[in-house]
């Protein structure tokens, strides 16, 4: 029996799990590009296979599709690929603890008195994204419940850091402030909209503590609680290139606000220790390693 298999290990997120994983002297076994071990999610017998053979005491699942993916695309992954987990997990290796990728489009537009948001909160997804995370939360823990598994979902704010994919918001925005001339003004839609965001390093860590078989199943915001304007954020990155503006121009006449609450994460003793302008540093670094 192995210690943690990361599923989609070597993405974004992945990199940053098996990387934390490892210095804790945990072994990791890994599917994804370049690691011998490939697993599409929405493949049961693929996923069955691979339980099967690893039969790990802990599963970190952080396969997913883009937030602006065809419906059918995200339902495959986020519903159809957890339940095949959860079912191989329960034939093969009904011990282990499960840790699921949520998201804060779960909750939708919060009004701004309640933020933070708390797990608490009534979730109204907005989007098709949003939408496709609340089935998988709400099917996994269902399943959890009926088959007697240890599932925790973690719920991601807004990740920011080294090895975001280029079609990300910051990494596109960094690219073309790395390239505008200089004095240039960037026009920059919803500036006034904030989000909570947090570094990728410590989203690893929260998702290894929520691999500690004595930790409550449930759900966790993972998030620092501080709301960041967008514009805020462009314009770090318009000073780390020099000087470029980033100027908002017009936006949402209620702009989105985010921010949550990690309480119940942080009495587990994790707490974040990167800021997000740290984050964004990251994210500029690998912007000018790329040209």
């Amino acid at each position: 029996m192995h210690d943690v298999l990361v599923i989609s290990g070597t993405g974004f997120i992945g990199r940053a799990v098996v990387d934390a994983l490892e210095r804790q002297g945990r072994a990791v076994v890994t599917t994804g590009r370049g690691t011998g071990r490939v697993c599409d999610v929405g493949d049961a017998d693929a996923v069955d296979h691979l339980l099967a053979a690893v039969r790990p005491r802990g599963v970190v699942v952080c396969a997913g599709a883009p937030h602006d993916g065809p419906a059918r695309d995200l339902y495959r992954v986020h519903v159809s690929g957890t339940l095949n987990v959860l079912e191989s997990v329960a034939r093969h290796c009904p011990e282990a603890v499960v840790v699921l990728l949520g998201s804060a489009a779960e909750y939708g537009r919060v009004e701004p008195a309640r933020l933070p948001i708390r797990e608490d909160e009534p979730c109204r997804p907005i989007g098709l994204y949003g939408t496709s995370k609340l089935a998988q939360t709400q099917l996994a823990h269902a399943a959890a419940a009926a088959w007697g598994l240890r599932v925790r979902t973690a719920r991601l704010f807004n990740v920011v850091g080294p090895g975001m994919p280029a079609r990300y918001f910051f990494p596109a925005l960094a690219e073309r402030i790395r390239t505008a001339p200089a004095g240039s003004t960037i026009p920059l839609r919803d500036g006034a909209a904030t989000r909570d965001f947090v570094h990728v390093a410590d989203v690893a860590d929260a998702l290894g503590l929520l691999l500690d078989p004595t930790v409550p199943d449930g759900i966790y915001n993972v998030s620092t609680g501080i709301e960041t304007t967008v514009a805020e954020a462009a314009a770090v990155l318009g000073r780390l290139a020099g000087g470029i503006d980033a100027t908002p121009e017009g936006g949402l006449n209620a702009p989105l606000r985010s921010a949550g609450d990690a309480s119940r994460l942080r009495r587990l003793g994790w707490s974040p220790s990167h800021t997000w302008r740290e984050a964004l540093a990251d994210v500029w670094r690998d912007s000018a390693r790329a040209a």
